[in-house]
């Protein structure tokens, strides 16, 4: 996957002003399918970890929504299975030679970006 642009424009708090930024510059590259998410609930609480915003050693935060990108190669399968999450590892930025699956953009981690999406 792309690495993040070193001159990519961030915000403290405003993930979906970053993520449209990213999007926009990210697109031409071709190979990529490119997506905004909204992770977001009813009740507007949604629990993150390993967030740089967080005092906390986990790195938890509840947001009332959070916006990432994924970017997912142009010939990967379009489902997705819904108990990848449950599955999530930290393979991020050292695991970015691999290539396929689908890598999140999250400039609020305290991961490497981008990271693979374990499961997709």
């Amino acid at each position: 996957p792309p690495a993040l642009p070193p001159d990519s424009a961030y915000t403290r708090f405003y993930c979906e002003e970053n993520v449209f930024l990213l999007a926009r510059a990210l697109h031409p590259r071709g190979a990529w399918d490119v997506f905004a998410v909204f992770l977001s609930n009813p009740p507007r609480s949604v629990a993150l970890w390993s967030q740089a915003a967080s005092p906390r050693a986990d790195g938890r935060v509840v947001w009332d929504y959070h916006v990432v990108l994924a970017l997912r190669p142009r010939d990967a399968p379009t489902s997705i299975d819904s108990d990848s999450e449950s599955q999530w590892q930290s393979q991020c930025s050292d695991d970015a030679e691999a290539g396929a699956g689908v890598w999140i953009y999250d400039f609020d981690t305290r991961l490497g970006v981008p990271c693979r999406w374990p499961g997709a």
